[in-house]
């Protein structure tokens, strides 16, 4: 178990790892690696992927930060990547 599972280290455990999948699923579309993103982090990456977990906000951050960079710091990439989910929840709905 890492310290912050319990939500007792100094910091809030309040981002859902869901988020963090919208963005590494994204990049993987992307042909991105995980492991660029998730890398370094304090967390394994099975603990950062599964839609379980809660991460502090500092960590998906980074992660965004880090999407931001491997996309040539494109302002627009978390845009696209709501777009992305959009697209895919109306296709599995439809």
């Amino acid at each position: 178990m890492h310290e912050h599972d319990r939500g007792d280290g100094p910091e809030p455990l309040n981002v859902s790892t869901r988020n963090v999948n919208l963005i590494v699923d994204f990049c993987k579309k992307k042909s991105i690696s995980q492991d660029a993103l998730l890398s370094g982090l304090g967390y394994p990456e099975s603990y950062l992927t599964s839609p379980d977990n809660w991460i502090p906000f500092s960590v998906f951050r980074e992660i965004s930060k880090r999407a931001r960079v491997l996309h040539d710091n494109d302002p627009r990439v978390f845009y696209d990547i709501g777009i992305a989910e959009q697209h895919a929840v109306t296709f599995a709905a439809g």
